[in-house]
């Protein structure tokens, strides 16, 4: 058997536990029997960290059940969590409305102490300046593509080829000529190859992303993105090779302002950008 690294995007376990066990309704009932401030904020953290142990277990006994991990002879041998807790994030620093977009929610202040308990316990993997997706693309990149596994929801993290998990991906609703389910023999795993993740980035790059509050090429939609996208498949093999064409759309619309968009965006979209940051930039990322 060959053993693979497991990168695990703590990030969106983390949300996922929260919002199962930080209910108006259950706080509500502690404060009514009695229990003080630190007693109920003590609750909650090690009510979600429970829960976090039991989402890890069943993500573990799905991702042992994978055919495509048993008939290549692989298995998990090692487990690393990453986690975005950086109070100086270097995107935020240089672009101040960066996720300014998403909204606050009453769960965020809950998210936050159970990163901080995990991080005391030197549980996981951070960088004051990185996010988790930062740390998992440059840890891919080390151990290669034949010695990890990347387990998220994440759809930024399919910019890394290689084996993926996606531990809410759902079954395949497809049927065939007779009305049968087809079954999805990879369930939550995929194989992202070198071609779809440039696809995948570049994609980013002319739709833009909202959750991220970067905007795409004005006029440009999903639809438009993927005809661009759709031409220059299968007669380009590396990421690069989608770049002359990409900064074609940019100057079409930005005229003497398209380098400092495309890079810009570049930058918000792009995991781990030190290239960027030196070139463009002018910032020492050593």
């Amino acid at each position: 058997m060959n053993g693979l690294v497991a990168l695990i995007d703590y990030d969106s376990l983390i949300y996922k536990a929260v919002y199962k066990i930080v209910k108006i309704q259950d706080i509500k009932q502690k404060i009514a029997q009695g229990k003080t401030r630190e007693e109920l904020e003590q609750w909650i953290v090690d009510e979600c960290i429970n829960r976090l142990c039991q989402m890890g277990d069943k993500i573990f006994a799905d991702i042992e059940k994978e055919p495509f991990l048993m008939e290549n002879g692989l298995e998990i041998v090692f487990c690393e969590y990453f986690i975005t807790y950086g109070k100086n994030s270097i995107r935020r620093r240089l672009v101040s409305d960066y996720k300014k977009t998403r909204r606050k929610q009453p769960q965020d202040k809950w998210v936050n102490k159970v990163r901080s308990y995990l991080l005391k316990s030197d549980f996981a993997f951070v960088h004051d300046e990185w996010e988790a997706d930062d740390l998992i693309h440059d840890r891919a990149l080390e151990l290669g593509q034949n010695g990890c596994i990347i387990v998220s929801i994440d759809k930024d993290l399919k910019q890394i080829p290689g084996i993926h998990f996606d531990f809410y991906r759902k079954p395949s609703k497809e049927v065939d000529q007779y009305g049968n389910r087809i079954q999805n023999e990879m369930k939550g795993l995929s194989i992202v190859h070198d071609y779809e993740a440039a696809y995948n980035f570049w994609y980013q790059m002319l739709v833009g992303d909202g959750s991220y509050n970067v905007k795409g090429i004005k006029g440009i939609g999903p639809k438009r993105a993927e005809k661009i996208l759709y031409d220059l498949h299968g007669c380009l093999s590396c990421f690069d090779d989608y770049k002359e064409t990409i900064l074609a759309e940019y100057e079409r619309v930005y005229k003497e302002d398209s380098e400092s968009e495309f890079s810009k965006n570049y930058f918000l979209l792009k995991l781990c950008v030190r290239d960027v940051l030196t070139d463009w930039w002018n910032i020492d990322t050593k």
